[in-house]
């Protein structure tokens, strides 16, 4: 909330003081945000999200987002950190340092590296991450009755073969005589979706007669 990140295994950061830094170097009021929080809100504001649903994107890393009663669950930092729950003890090493985590199985590096080592093996290496990806989703899915989960990520890597896969899996092990699986669909915003959600967030925030206007994540 103060605009610091905490940590980014990715870009090395630790306890960087990015809103107060980006301010400093532009002289304009700057909010300091999760980029897959504010893929959701795109989603939500412009594509076919529901209020109960989950963003996941796939990308260098693993990143998740939710949305509950049509807000996007901010509150506690870490809610969708998925990417490095571990999912299998004897799997690789992660770049976290913990073995077996979920996006050194299924983040769009690694599999883009698993499919340039055996092009043949391409349909089996996204059908495995796919049905990964649903075990995983299917618990917070199941506990929180989601309604649908988009997923985000590059064409060649969340494709057909990905997302009925995932599909599958989560229909499988969650359905039952009183509930439903959550629909599974690629995110419909194209690349600019982080982009678009990053400058509602900023309108909601900085435009007073915008905020006024209440939390909902879906008021257009």
């Amino acid at each position: 909330p103060n605009g610091v990140v905490r940590k980014s295994v990715h870009l090395g950061w630790s306890e960087l003081p990015l809103k107060t830094e980006v301010e400093n170097a532009t002289g304009v009021p700057v909010i300091v945000g999760n980029d897959t929080n504010a893929a959701l809100v795109a989603e939500r504001f412009f594509g076919d999200c529901s209020p109960n649903s989950m963003l996941i994107s796939i990308g260098r890393g693993v990143g998740a987002a939710l949305c509950l009663n049509d807000v996007i669950i901010e509150e506690f930092l870490t809610a969708g950190e998925i990417a490095h729950v571990v999912v299998d003890p004897n799997g690789p090493i992660c770049e976290c340092g913990k073995q077996g985590c979920l996006e050194s199985f299924v983040s769009g590096d690694r599999l883009q590296q698993r499919i340039s080592q055996d092009p043949a093996a391409r349909t089996h290496i996204l059908t495995e991450a796919g049905a990964l990806l649903g075990r995983v989703m299917a618990i917070p899915a199941g506990l929180l009755d989601l309604r649908d989960i988009s997923v985000y990520g590059a064409p060649e890597i969340v494709n057909t073969q990905f997302i009925d896969a995932m599909e599958n899996e989560i229909s499988r092990t969650v359905t039952t005589d009183y509930q439903e699986a959550p629909q599974i669909h690629r995110c419909r915003q194209g690349e600019d979706l982080t982009l678009r959600g990053q400058a509602t967030i900023v309108i909601r925030t900085l435009v007073p007669t915008i905020h006024e206007r209440g939390s909902l994540i879906g008021e257009a």
